[in-house]
């Protein structure tokens, strides 16, 4: 019978991998038959069982002699580690490689934090964004961001978090670039969030100068006159509309109007 006795085999570390699917990390001796088992077992260095069989048994025999303190981790199937992340969202038809890739980043970040990690390393976006508190600003910065078709589920994943916050109507939109087009006013209806913190991002510009032409020229400038520039996103685009407007419609821009625009 196989003495298990010493204290040296008490720093030995054994991992279950009943998955058979985890690279085995340097420093593990591959555990394949019971036979192996009996040849390593508190001799050699830890040990890392592959197979549910084998390790079920490895499991049994551990209880058996008392030692299955010495079980350091069970790796799960990667789907399952998913379906329970993702809950309620349904895991995508990933394939068992890319569940394993996924999954074996999880395990280098913080429990309560890995959404939020593994959407910025695989995105490669600020981390800091995926952290934050809701808020106006972060959620102006989150708008910016696009995220690739494959992995749009992390980011609705991450959205869920924020399903009882006060801005959770916002934060679940299923329509990012919707969304900020009525924070910017040029899309119905538009939101309730106060003035868009940041400037108008390049990729919107064009549709915003488009669409303050067409209220220019459709109200003959007089959507100037209630125009509040404190609240106003993108005024200083808007002012340089109206002063090439004046150009050619010199009546349309009155002197009220003229000093409010002044100081852009």
């Amino acid at each position: 019978m196989t003495e298990i006795q010493s204290s040296s085999q008490s720093e030995k570390r054994i991992v279950l991998d009943p998955t058979g699917l985890y690279p085995i990390p340097p420093g593990y001796i591959p555990i394949t038959t019971e036979v192996e088992w009996i040849q390593h077992f508190g001799v050699s260095n830890s040990c890392w069982v592959t197979t549910k069989r084998l390790c079920d048994w490895a499991t049994e025999w551990l209880r058996v002699w008392n030692k299955t303190e010495t079980i350091t981790e069970i790796k799960q199937d990667p789907r399952i580690v998913f379906t329970s992340l993702f809950h309620p969202i349904p895991v995508p038809e990933w394939t068992p490689q890319q569940l394993l890739t996924l999954a074996t980043k999880l395990d280098f970040y913080p429990p309560d934090q890995r959404i939020a990690h593994l959407i910025a390393e695989i995105t490669n976006t600020n981390l800091q964004i995926w952290l934050a508190s809701p808020s106006i600003p972060n959620l102006a910065d989150w708008l910016l961001i696009e995220i690739p078709e494959e992995w749009r589920v992390l980011e609705r994943v991450w959205q869920q978090q924020f399903s009882e916050h006060e801005l959770a109507t916002y934060y679940q939109t299923e329509d990012k670039l919707l969304l900020l087009r009525r924070w910017l006013g040029i899309a119905e209806p538009v939101v309730t969030l106060g003035k868009y913190p940041l400037p108008i991002p390049d990729f919107l510009t064009q549709e915003f100068d488009q669409y303050w032409q067409q209220q220019l020229y459709h109200s003959e400038g007089k959507i100037l006159e209630n125009l509040n520039p404190t609240t106003q996103v993108g005024m200083e685009r808007i002012a340089t509309l109206a002063y090439q407007l004046s150009d050619n419609r010199p009546t349309w821009i009155n002197k009220a109007t003229e000093n409010k625009l002044s100081h852009y």
